[in-house]
């Protein structure tokens, strides 16, 4: 199925961070759908470097989607993108967000040999800490951030129509429906 991008896909220039950093930035899902893929544009310089990726809500304070498990990053040349790249590779599996509602689109990485693309200057909009979820996950919300950054080069793709009538995903509300229930009919067995 083709996947309908949001977030930043530019080819930026290089970056990289530190041993550890957890990197954020607002973007806004352009249509409603499953999350069918989080990647980001990353690649390794030097050692053995892991990353994870994330959805929350604008506020940081809900999850809604991440990576099953950590991915190495290969390669010592920019332009890849590494992440979770099918829906079993998420979780929860499906998780769905809601078009023109505004989002967190989060990677967090491990090795001083971690290298992104990004934009260059500033932006209020992009936000890090030096702490790295790679290894054991996500916490339900975003720790306070240290700084802001440049943004950096990350991506969202949704499957349209994948469902997306809801954002509440691991932090979230489960949303009950009451079930129809057909009318008793004396003499038929319930």
């Amino acid at each position: 199925m083709p996947l309908t991008y949001f977030g930043d896909q530019a080819d930026n220039t290089d970056d990289s961070g530190s041993p550890s950093i957890t990197m954020w930035t607002l973007f806004t899902a352009p249509i409603s759908g499953q999350i069918g893929e989080l990647s980001a544009k990353l690649w390794n310089w030097t050692g053995t470097t892991t990353v994870r990726l994330a959805v929350y809500d604008s506020t940081g304070t809900t999850l809604i989607c991440q990576g099953s498990a950590s991915v190495t990053v290969t390669g010592a040349s920019p332009g890849s993108w590494f992440g979770h790249l099918t829906q079993a590779d998420m979780t929860p599996n499906p998780a769905s967000l809601v078009g023109g509602t505004t989002y967190l689109l989060v990677f967090s990485g491990t090795n001083l040999g971690l290298r992104y693309d990004s934009t260059t200057g500033d932006s209020p909009d992009t936000q890090f800490n030096l702490i790295s979820y790679a290894a054991g996950g996500f916490p339900v919300s975003l720790p306070s951030p240290t700084s802001a950054g440049n943004t950096y080069s990350v991506r969202c793709g949704l499957i349209a129509g994948g469902g997306g009538g809801s954002d509440a995903g691991m932090g979230g509300q489960i949303k009950r429906f009451p079930i129809r229930q057909r009318p008793f009919a004396p003499g038929l067995a319930r």
